[in-house]
This record gives C-alpha cells, sequence and structure tokens, in this order.
C-alpha cells in the first residue's frame, strides 16, 4: 500500500512538472506573438491562384511567389527578413538587405567590439552549447524579438528605441545563439556564415554535424548562424567566414573541422579532397590475405597427407629408374663420410689426444628421505674407459647419485667428489661448476626432445651447441653414423612427434653420445628397447668407451638386463634398499661379494633364487635386496684434494665463439621451427592480428570521423584492449612451449646459459614485435583514418607490444600449468584495461597502480598524437580545444608522465623477471641458480 502511494505521488510530481513546463514556453511564444502585433499578416491568398502549384512546377502570375508550400504576394510581411521577390524568383524567398548590417559594420572592430558578448557568456557557450542555452537567456528577450542568427544593435539607425527593427542577421564568422542579444566569436575550424539559406522553413547551415542539424526560423526569417558550426568535410575554412571547397585538390584530404587541407596518408588516394581507401584496403587485403591462404592450404594438404603421398611416389619412380651401379656408388659414398676420432675404437697401443676422467667420491651423502644419520655415505672411485653400471632396488638413490656426479644436485657439506684427470689430477671441480657442462653428457629417463624438429634437426642442433670447435661437416658425419649405428637412419627425415616410445628413446642417446662427452651417464637406457636394440646401443657404448679421442667413463643405471647385456658391463656399483653402498668393483666379483655377506638357509625360496639361478644378473639383484645394512662398504679412499667452489655466478667463457655460436645455434633452430615446421601456425596467429584490426576499424569507422572526438576514447581503449590481449597470448609461445616439454631445462643443463638462450629467442621474437603491430595496424588505420600518421600510431603499438609480450612471456615461465598462464595472460591484459578505463586518471587509490596499466599509457599517448592533429593552429583557439579541454582533465596532462617511456620500462621489468625464473628454473650448474631454486621451493614455487 504505501509503495503504491509513493508510485503515485511521483507520478503527479512529474505530471506538474511536464505542464509547468509546458506554460512556461506557451507563455513565452504568446509574449513574442504579442509583441509582433504591429506587423500585417497577409493570409493565403483566396483567389486560389497557387492550389495547383506543387514543387515548383507550376506558372504563377508576375508578382506572386510560391514557397514552401505557402502562396504569398510582392510585400508580403509574414517574415520581416525573408521576402517574396517575384521579379526575381517566383519558388525562392529573398533576403531583405534592411536585416543586415552590412560588412561594413561587420569588418569594423569598434562595432564588433560594442556587440560582442562578455567573456563569460562566450566561455560558457565554448564548453557547453546547451546549458548556456538555458542559464543565460538574456531576461530582455522577454519583450525583445531575440531570435536565434540575430543580435541586437542602437548603434546602426541611431536609435534608442527598442523595436524589431534594431534586430540584425549575425555577422561572418560570428554565431547569435537564442535568448542572446550579442554576438560570439566563431573559433578556428569552425565555419559560422550568414545569412543562412531558407528551405521548407528551416535555415539551412553548410556543416554536416548532428549538434549542427537545420533549424526553423521565426517571425524573422533566416538570418545569420545561431550555433557555431563545424567546417564541413570536402571544403576548408582559413577563417571561420570562409569556406573554400577541396574539389579539384589532388594529393590532399580535408576532413571536418580543418582550417587547411591534411596531406593525403600514404597509400591512400585522395581526390577531390576526399579520401579513399578503396585501393590500399584491396591492396592489403590481397598482399596479406593471399600468402597466408596459400600456408594455411598447404598446411592442410599435408596433414591430409596427400604431399607425402606424392612424394613417396615421385621416389619410388625415380629410384626404380636409376641402375644399380649408380645406387652402389651412392652407398659407398656415404659409407666413406669421415667421423671424428670419438667413434674410432683404439687399439692398446694408440696414443689418445685427450684423457679421460675418474670419479671419486668421499663420504659423499645424498639429500634424500631414505638417507639416515648413521649411513656414513659413498665411498668409491669410478675410471674411465669402461661402462658403470648401477643397480639397486627403486628409491635406494641411484638417480639422485646419477645427479650428484653429474653436478646438477649438490651434495650435503662433508660430502667430497672430485672429477680426475687420469694423467694430471688437475679437474678438482665442485659438483655445480660450470665446467662439468663440457666434459659431462646425461641421457634422461624422460625422452625430453622437440617435437616440432627431425630426428637428424634434434640430434644435429644438440651437438652443434657443444662442439663448438668442430666443423659443421664432422658433425654431421657423426650423425649419421650414430643413427645408422641406432638403426635409425630411415626415420632420420621424420619428426620426432610420429616416432614411437623406442624410436625417441634411442633419438634421446643419441642427442647425447654425439655431443662427445668425456663422462657419459645414462639413466635406464634400455627401458622401452627390444633385445637387438639393446644390442646396438651396447655396441655404440662399447666403441666409445675406449676411442681414439679420449678414454669415456661411462656410468648407466640398468634394471634387471638380461645375461648377455650385463656379460658387457665392467665395473658395478651395487646399493641396497636402505641406500647403503653394499659393493663398489668389478662385475665378474659382485656376486661373489654379495654371496659373502647374505646367509639364507639352503631349503628357503631366497637361497635358490641367489646360488641355484643360472642367470648371474638375476642372482645379483636377488642378494641385493636382502643385503643387510651392517655389512656395507665403509673403507674411504685417502682423497686429501679440496673441491674448488665456483663464482656466483658463473659465466665467463674461456674465448668469444663460446657465447655468440649457441646463440647463433638457437637462433637457427627456432627459426627452422617457426618457418619450416610451424609456418601455419605463425601464419595464422598473423591473420589473427590482421583481422583483429580490421574487425575494430570497421566498428569505430563512423565516429572516428564525426565532430564529437569523445569517441576517440571508446577507440583507444579497443586498442588496447584487443592488442594488448592478442599479445599476451600470442607471445606465450615464445618459452611456454619448451617449459612445457622440458627441452629448456635440458639444454640449461649442458648446452647454453638461461641467459643465451633469453637473448637468441628474444632476437628471433624480433620479427613479432614488429609485425604483429603492423598487421594489425594496416587495416586498422585504413577503416578509422586517424588525423595522426601511420609512423606516429606505429611507435605506440611497438612499445605496446614490447610490454605485452614482456608480460605473456614472464607469465609463461612463472605458471605451473600451460592452461594457467593462458588464463593469467588474459586476465592480466583484462585488468590492466580496466584499472585504466575509457579515460585514463590517477586518482584516489589507482594514482600508484595505474601507472602498471599499458593501457592507460597506450590510451594518452593515442591521444597526445590525435589532438595534436585536431589543433592545426597552436597559436590560435580552435573548436576542438573545447572537447579536447574536458578529456584533458581525465587524461591527467597536468603530470610529467612519459607515456612511451613507461610502456618501454613495463617491458624492461617484465623481461628481468622473466631472466630470473628461466635461471631459477633452469638446471644450468652456478650457486648462484641453485640458492635461487631454493627460494622458489621455499616460497612454495614447484617448478613443471
Amino acid at each position: 500500500m504505501q509503495q503504491s502511494i509513493t508510485q503515485i505521488v511521483i507520478i503527479l510530481t512529474l505530471i506538474f512538472v511536464c505542464s509547468y513546463g509546458q506554460l512556461s514556453i506557451v507563455s513565452r511564444f504568446r509574449d513574442r506573438y504579442r509583441s509582433f502585433k504591429n506587423v500585417k499578416l497577409v493570409s493565403t491568398n483566396t483567389n486560389n491562384i497557387c492550389v495547383n502549384c506543387v514543387n515548383s512546377t507550376c506558372n504563377l502570375p508576375r508578382g506572386y511567389c510560391f514557397i514552401d508550400n505557402l502562396c504569398l504576394q510582392d510585400g508580403d510581411a509574414r517574415y520581416m527578413c525573408l521576402e517574396c521577390n517575384s521579379s526575381q524568383n517566383q519558388f525562392e524567398w529573398s533576403y531583405n538587405p534592411s536585416c543586415s548590417v552590412g560588412n561594413a559594420y561587420c569588418s569594423n572592430p569598434q562595432f564588433i567590439a560594442q556587440h560582442i558578448c562578455n567573456s563569460s557568456v562566450i566561455n560558457a557557450f565554448y564548453e557547453d552549447f546547451h546549458n548556456a542555452t538555458v542559464n543565460l537567456y538574456n531576461p530582455k528577450c522577454s519583450s525583445l524579438f531575440c531570435e536565434p542568427g540575430f543580435f541586437y544593435s542602437t548603434s546602426v539607425n541611431n536609435s534608442n528605441s527598442i523595436s524589431p527593427t534594431n534586430m540584425y542577421s549575425c555577422c561572418p564568422g560570428y554565431f547569435c545563439p537564442d535568448g542572446q542579444i550579442c554576438m560570439i566569436p566563431c573559433r578556428d575550424a569552425a565555419y559560422c556564415p550568414s545569412p543562412l539559406i531558407p528551405n521548407n522553413g528551416f535555415c539551412l547551415t553548410n556543416v554536416d554535424c548532428p549538434q549542427n542539424a537545420p533549424s526553423q526560423f521565426n517571425a524573422f526569417g533566416c538570418g545569420g548562424s545561431s550555433v557555431e558550426g563545424f567546417c564541413q568535410s570536402g571544403s576548408y575554412c582559413p577563417n571561420s567566414s570562409t569556406e573554400i571547397s577541396c574539389q579539384n585538390l589532388d594529393s590532399v584530404y580535408c576532413p571536418s573541422g580543418v582550417t587547411s587541407p591534411i596531406d593525403c596518408p600514404t597509400g591512400f588516394t585522395c581526390q577531390n579532397g576526399i579520401l579513399d581507401s578503396d585501393q590500399i584496403f584491396n591492396t592489403a587485403m590481397a598482399v596479406v590475405l593471399v600468402p597466408f591462404g596459400i600456408l594455411i592450404g598447404i598446411r592442410l594438404i599435408v596433414n591430409i597427407g596427400i604431399l607425402q603421398f606424392v612424394v613417396k611416389r615421385y621416389e619410388h619412380f625415380t629410384c626404380c629408374s636409376l641402375e644399380n651401379s649408380k645406387r652402389r656408388k651412392k652407398t659407398y659414398v656415404v659409407n666413406k663420410k669421415k667421423t671424428s676420432d670419438y667413434f674410432k675404437k683404439s687399439t692398446e697401443s694408440f696414443e689418445r689426444k685427450y684423457n679421460g676422467f675418474n670419479i671419486e667420491l668421499e663420504n659423499g651423502r645424498l639429500d634424500i628421505p631414505k638417507w639416515t644419520k648413521d649411513n656414513k655415505g659413498f665411498t668409491f672411485c669410478i675410471e674411465s674407459g669402461q661402462i658403470n653400471g648401477i643397480m639397486g632396488q627403486s628409491g635406494c638413490g641411484k638417480t639422485s647419485l646419477l645427479y650428484a656426479i653429474q653436478g646438477r644436485k649438490s651434495l650435503q657439506k662433508e660430502s667430497t667428489i672430485i672429477y680426475n684427470d687420469t694423467n694430471t689430477k688437475n679437474g678438482h671441480w665442485h659438483p655445480l661448476h660450470t665446467c662439468l657442462s663440457d666434459i659431462v653428457g646425461y641421457v634422461p629417463q624422460e625422452d625430453v626432445m622437440h617435437s616440432d624438429l627431425t630426428v637428424f634437426e634434434t640430434v644435429y642442433f644438440s651437438a652443434c651447441s657443444r662442439r663448438l670447435k668442430d666443423d659443421r661437416e664432422t658433425i654431421r658425419n657423426d650423425v649419421d653414423f650414430v643413427l645408422e649405428k641406432l638403426s635409425m637412419t630411415n626415420q632420420a627425415n621424420t619428426t620426432t612427434e610420429k616416432l614411437s616410445g623406442g624410436e625417441r628413446k634411442r633419438v634421446n642417446i643419441a642427442m647425447e653420445i654425439v655431443a662427445c662427452p668425456k663422462i657419459l651417464l645414462l639413466d635406464e637406457p634400455t627401458s622401452g628397447l627390444d633385445t637387438v636394440i639393446c644390442d646396438k646401443v651396447f655396441d655404440l657404448l662399447n666403441i666409445i668407451k675406449q676411442n681414439q679421442l679420449c678414454s669415456v667413463n661411462i656410468i648407466l643405471i640398468i634394471h634387471q638386463p638380461n645375461y648377455e647385456l650385463f656379460q658387457q658391463i665392467d665395473h658395478l656399483i651395487l646399493l641396497n634398499p636402505d641406500c647403503y653402498l653394499a659393493y663398489s668393483g668389478q662385475r665378474q666379483h659382485a656376486l661373489t661379494h654379495l654371496r659373502h655377506h647374505v646367509h639364507f638357509h639352503e631349503d628357503s625360496d631366497e637361497y635358490q633364487q641367489i646360488y641355484k639361478s643360472m642367470n648371474e644378473c638375476d642372482c645379483c639383484i636377488y642378494a641385493l635386496a636382502h643385503y643387510p645394512k651392517e655389512h656395507a662398504i665403509e673403507n674411504p679412499l685417502n682423497i686429501t684434494l679440496k673441491c674448488q667452489n665456483p663464482s656466483i655466478f658463473n659465466f665467463k667463457p674461456t674465448n668469444r665463439q663460446s657465447i655468440l655460436m649457441p646463440i647463433i645455434y638457437i637462433i637457427h633452430r627456432t627459426c627452422v621451427q617457426m618457418f619450416r615446421r610451424n609456418y601455419a601456425i605463425e601464419a595464422i596467429y598473423a591473420l589473427a592480428f590482421f583481422l583483429l584490426g580490421l574487425i575494430i576499424g570497421r566498428l569505430f569507422r563512423e565516429k572516428a570521423q564525426s565532430c564529437d572526438i569523445k569517441s576517440l576514447p571508446a577507440i583507444y581503449f579497443m586498442i588496447s584492449l584487443g592488442f594488448g590481449m592478442a599479445t599476451c597470448i600470442s607471445s606465450q609461445r615464445l618459452f611456454g612451449i619448451e617449459m612445457v616439454d622440458k627441452t629448456f631445462v635440458r639444454e640449461t643443463r649442458n648446452s647454453y646459459h638461461p641467459i643465451q638462450y633469453w637473448l637468441a629467442k628474444s632476437f628471433v621474437d624480433l620479427i613479432h614485435l614488429f609485425l604483429y603491430p603492423l598487421l594489425f595496424l594496416t587495416m586498422l588505420y585504413i577503416e578509422i583514418i586517424p588525423r595522426s600518421t601511420f609512423l606516429e600510431y606505429y611507435s605506440v603499438l611497438i612499445s605496446m607490444s614490447f610490454a605485452c609480450s614482456a608480460i605473456g612471456q614472464f607469465v609463461s615461465v612463472a605458471c605451473q600449468k600451460t592452461e594457467n598462464s593462458y588464463l593469467a595472460a588474459t586476465l592480466i591484459a583484462l585488468i590492466s584495461c580496466l584499472i585504466s578505463g575509457f579515460n585514463p586518471t590517477k586518482s584516489q587509490s589507482l594514482h600508484s597502480l595505474v601507472y602498471l596499466s599499458f593501457s592507460r599509457h597506450v590510451q594518452r599517448q593515442l591521444f597526445l598524437f590525435d589532438t595534436n592533429k585536431f589543433v592545426q593552429n597552436a597559436s590560435t583557439i580552435s573548436l576542438w580545444n573545447t572537447q579536447i579541454d574536458a578529456l584533458t582533465v581525465t587524461y591527467s596532462f597536468e603530470d610529467n608522465e612519459r607515456s612511451i617511456g613507461c610502456l618501454m620500462a613495463i617491458g624492461i621489468l617484465m623481461r628481468l623477471l622473466t631472466i630470473v625464473f628461466l635461471y631459477g628454473r633452469s638446471e644450468y650448474r652456478s650457486k648462484f641458480r641453485f640458492y635461487l631454486s631454493k627460494l622458489f621451493d621455499f616460497i612454495g614455487y614447484q617448478p613443471r
């Protein structure tokens, strides 16, 4: 009930307000009508002279006019300043010269000074025309004919009487709004003609802006301008009283509100002052869409398999047409390829070029949960030139021991590990020392490799990054040799993503063997391989362990090999389930040692497995499972040398080649991945930016050319949102893919420093940095045709691309999962735009936070560029100043902010954070990296 009463009261109040307003309007026009009672009105001709006239298609007798559906006679005083002059034209109004003060008065500065409005009225109408019309309505107009487009003067006829004869049309270059008896000067870029052209009861102005629509004339007819009109498009106005058509002008165009023609942008066509974008639009569409369509079509054909079928058929017919002698000759040439000495087995009397490395551990304590206080640690020596096997049950520390030998994991403080050159004894490095990268190769359990490279490319690029001093031809021959030994020659040109599990395992092994390490570590290399391939792997290991270049220390973790493979192991390291060292020595003595310490009743099953089995390997495994920890080996070696601690950030290569060459190889490999393997994906991303610019341009095509620049913030907001979000997402491919498949971790383990990796990838990303803004802006600029130049817009978009790509790259290395990184990048871009809004401000609590918004800086800089072009003459006051001043408040022009500099600062900051996370997530051998990774673990960050 109470709600109904409230609604009724509101309705009655609205009715009262509307009624009062209507009564006020009626009263106003009634006063005007009474003041005009001395004017004699002549009704429509009673003789029906004009009754059959329609749109000036009849013959009228002399002395009559048919205008605006009115039949008037010469001398008709219905309108004081518009008269029927049948001797000149019977179908158009004539202007009464007595209503104009003439050019003599309008060009007289003293006369203008007497009849111009005061500064407060002028500024009020400049700032808000509609509010000023209502709030500043002159009270004298209740008794005067204050018609729009007219001003009141007593100095023309020297009469001080209040009379309609003192009303004159507004002078050219001025406007006289409703309710004022004075004139207001029109500003630059405006056009205020006088007198106006009457038509169908309206006073037509020669402008095309919505706020300057034709106004209906009253008793005085049409005078001068009643509003400050824009200089219409297709013409320019050197001053507010002169309009010059741009017809017959080429190489320039004339949008609305210009004081001089604007040079035609590069690529556009300008004729008769009109800018035509059809030619450059069609050219851009053809140049971009045709290549993209061809690339995507080729990719589809490849995926379908048609191209592969054609290639195979071609190779089949070509091969069949060759003679057998040619095929034998080709095979002979392949076999004559010269490989490096690393893959040539040496004799006992052969003197090698380099010495091997023995590994000595004293009290090597691992950092694993099973490690107990009473465990004294591992103490043994692993000699080079032989195959050393580590065996034990799952969880006994085999992989952790391998990590410690590799230098990826630091031992406890009291532990000692030394890498001794077999002759000079000068290789005493800390486990995390960078020198180990040159001598250690590690084959992980997981088959980590680039899925978009072929088998040959995968092995070749891995070898090149680690054999910087060898020539490329020798490396290629070595790759071919290893692939042949592992039966992978037929799959050399197959991408790794199409390989089976066993084939990927062989590629995994080949990547490390071709690197020619002096210490080769293999974590379960035989898992997933059949017996034949296992034999081939061990044959290759037997070749390289005593090669002509150096003796190699081969250490492998192996689970229950067959008897033939077990016989090829030279040295065994056996760990019991409690992580105690059970045996370290020659393979042939291992079983005897285990049987000596493991005792069972002869009737037990364990005894049968240990003593009665025909497989020596199985006997060792069963005995090891029951090896008591009280019999663990504790005979430490006499090691007195101490390890050398590296510097915190040990990145001082010995020569310039070791700095530049890895960067070059990463650039080469990345280009192969982008433009040979993933060219269709690159084309789709580029096409997406192209179409995004087209869509945003189409949305704001009309608004960008309007007389109201208040629509510009919406355009800037959509540019920053659309392009920023797309860049944040697309830039994650640079590091994100290789973080997911762990190829980055493997490469930094032995090949690249994280900074080398970042520099190379960032260099390749320069293509995206400059290409994506170009594609986006091409269609956007063609559609909206902003006042600023293409290069100005391009500079802002490049700066935004620099900032947003850095955000995407950081998110890709910081997030744990790929889906999280894409979501985070999208949210960051969206939040950045929301913080800025349509009108970027720095108010209240967002004062500091808004500096981190790339959207704010983009919008602000684009606004600066555009508004500087709207005001063509900075020394005068332009019609655009009012709208610019209204937006300047929210764009914070009072500060000393540098938008381009802020965007660059955001990009640099995010890239520095990216480097930090890349360094922490890598496995580069450095104390600094080791403690940085520990810090990540402490704060709860777990790398992928």
